[in-house]
């Protein structure tokens, strides 16, 4: 049977985001539950998004600069109370949070008012206390990071799995070349270099 993953996020200034985690997503043989996909119900938005929630396996937070909407009877946001949810429940927990010195992001996606800013680290401060989480700069980094630990637990879909595997140094070369005209893009990203021996050497000096 699939195991059921649940995204939690803000949704504006996070919508590249999520569609990159959506893609990652798709590769695994799990079920995605988002509010891409919630439709028109009977319930509030919240109790949709903590019934989404009770009925996943695993519990995948994403925070940037944002708080998002808020319950104001809880003085919380509805990614924090679906957090608490997923504790509560003791389903497993990824959390990704936005390196905050190296990410560049619109003005508009930061949330100035300072009450918000306020509880908005508040409820960073919290989880990085309760877990180890990582980090992330751009849509593509947080994707590549959170493919990685899924690949730690979930076997990828059959057709995925007889896909040809690219070549990881060629990824590699692309992201140094990146990284040499936008070194922010590519802040975060994991590659993996090969050894030459030292008894190589070019075919002329000009090389």
């Amino acid at each position: 049977m699939k195991r059921t993953v649940f995204i939690s996020s803000t949704y504006q200034d996070l919508a590249a985001h999520r569609r990159a985690v959506w893609n990652v997503l798709g590769k695994f043989s799990v079920a995605v539950r988002g509010m891409e996909q919630f439709g028109a119900r009977t319930e509030g938005p919240l109790e949709t998004c903590l019934a989404e929630v009770e009925q996943s396996d695993i519990y995948v937070g994403i925070l940037a600069f944002r708080l998002g909407s808020m319950d104001e009877s809880a003085g919380k946001s509805f990614t924090q109370l679906e957090y608490e949810r997923a504790l509560d429940l003791g389903k497993e927990i990824l959390i990704y949070l936005i390196d905050e010195a190296e990410a560049e992001v619109r003005y508009t996606d930061i949330d100035h008012e300072p009450k918000q800013q306020e509880r908005l680290q508040s409820f960073k401060r919290l989880l990085r206390e309760r877990h180890t989480v990582d980090t992330f700069t751009t849509p593509t980094d947080l994707a590549t990071k959170l493919e990685r630990d899924f690949r730690k637990h979930f076997a990828p879909k059959p057709e995925e799995a007889t896909k040809e595997k690219p070549d990881e140094f060629d990824a590699t070369l692309t992201a140094i070349k990146r990284f040499l005209k936008l070194p922010k893009t590519v802040s975060g990203t994991e590659v993996r270099l090969r050894a030459i021996s030292s008894s190589r050497f070019a075919a002329a000096r000009g090389l």
